[in-house]
């Protein structure tokens, strides 16, 4: 990822970051978050999955719904 993004310049390395750091990241987040809080064999490791879980959720449903992290980076960095 980080080489993907050496080599671009101004909006095109803030669309790339967006895309690949912002979103990839929330969406592994949330993914990892929900299958310890549903499938973990430790109660501790369950909760510390659950709590965070909704907020981490939320960032990325808002980011994606409002065009933040889907092609609307131009119309918030201008």
């Amino acid at each position: 990822m980080i080489g993907s993004l050496q080599n671009l310049k101004g909006a095109e390395f803030d669309k790339a970051y967006i895309e690949q750091v912002a979103v990839g990241g929330h969406q592994k987040a949330v993914e990892l978050f929900r299958k310890e809080s549903e499938k973990s064999n430790d109660a501790a490791l369950k909760t510390a999955a659950s709590k965070p879980l909704p907020v981490i959720s939320h960032t990325l449903r808002h980011g994606t719904a409002t065009g933040v992290c889907k092609g609307g980076v131009m119309s918030i960095m201008n």
